[in-house]
C-alpha cells in the first residue's frame, strides 16, 4: 500500500509546476481531504462545486468592514482553496479526469473572484476616498473592473496557459489539459441544435481556450528563429530528462 508521501507525488501535477506552498501546504492537506472524500465516494466534481458556495461565502464575509467577519471570510477562501486543490488531486489519483471538471474547475474559480469583487464595490461604494473629501461611488466599480478584467483575468489565462504548455512538452498530451479554440469550436459546431446543453457546454469551452490562441501565436513568432528552435528543442530534453529521474 503507498504511503502518504507517495501518493502526495502522485496527486502532484509535476514537481516543477507546484509552488512552495503548494507543495508544503496547500497539497498535504488537500490529499488529507481527497482521501476522505474518496472513502465517501465523492466524486471530484461535488467537491469543486462545494468550493463554488465557499468561495461566494468568503465574498459575503469580505463586504463587512469589521475584522471579525473578514477573519470568517479568510477562512472560508481557505477552505474553497484547500477544496479547489481536493478535486485535482482525486482526480490525478482515480483517474476521475473528465472535461466538465476541467471546464467547473475554472468556472469555480471565476464564482470566487466574481463575488470578491462584487464584495469590494460594495464595502467601498459609501467609504470615503483616502485623503479626500468624497466617497468612492462609481469608482469602486470602476477599480474592481480594471483589477478584474485587465489585471487578475489576463494573469490566470496567462499562468494557465504556460503551466499546460509546460506539461505538454514535459508529460505529453496524457499529462497536460491543453485544449484548441479550434478543435473545440469544430466539435460545437458539428453538434445537432437539439443538443443544447452540449452546445452551450463546447461554445463556453472553446471560448475558454480563446483566451490562450493570441499567446500561442505570440509564441510561434518567437519561435521561428534558428536559436530560439535549438534552446526550446535543449529545454525540451532536460525536462524530459527530469521527469524520468
Amino acid at each position: 500500500m503507498a504511503t502518504f508521501r507517495e501518493l502526495l507525488q502522485l496527486s502532484f501535477k509535476s514537481e516543477d509546476t507546484e509552488e512552495w506552498l503548494d507543495v508544503h501546504f496547500t497539497r498535504p492537506v488537500g490529499l488529507v481531504f481527497a482521501l476522505f472524500w474518496n472513502r465517501l465516494g465523492v466524486h471530484p466534481n461535488a467537491i469543486t462545486i462545494l468550493s463554488i458556495f465557499l468561495g461566494i461565502g468568503a465574498g459575503w464575509m469580505f463586504h463587512f468592514t469589521d475584522l471579525l467577519h473578514n477573519l470568517y471570510g479568510v477562512i472560508l477562501l481557505m477552505l474553497a482553496n484547500f477544496c479547489d486543490s481536493t478535486d485535482g488531486q482525486m482526480a490525478r489519483l482515480t483517474g476521475k479526469k473528465t472535461l466538465v471538471g476541467r471546464v467547473l474547475d475554472g468556472f469555480s474559480g471565476d464564482v470566487w473572484f466574481a463575488a470578491i469583487y462584487i464584495a469590494i464595490i460594495v464595502r467601498l461604494w459609501h467609504q470615503p476616498v483616502p485623503g479626500l473629501s468624497f466617497s468612492w461611488g462609481i469608482g469602486a466599480f470602476l477599480l474592481a473592473a480594471v483589477a478584474s478584467l485587465c489585471c487578475h483575468a489576463p494573469q490566470c489565462a496567462l499562468a494557465d496557459y504556460y503551466r499546460q504548455i509546460h506539461l505538454y512538452f514535459l508529460l505529453g498530451k496524457t499529462g497536460s489539459e491543453l485544449d484548441s479554440y479550434r478543435q473545440q469550436r469544430a466539435i460545437y459546431e458539428q453538434l445537432p441544435k437539439r443538443a443544447l446543453f452540449s452546445r452551450v457546454f463546447y461554445y463556453n469551452y472553446a471560448n475558454y481556450c480563446s483566451p490562450v490562441c493570441w499567446i500561442v501565436r505570440g509564441s510561434i513568432r518567437s519561435w521561428r528563429s534558428p536559436s530560439s528552435r535549438r534552446c526550446m528543442s535543449i529545454c525540451i530534453v532536460r525536462m524530459k530528462r527530469s521527469a524520468v529521474r
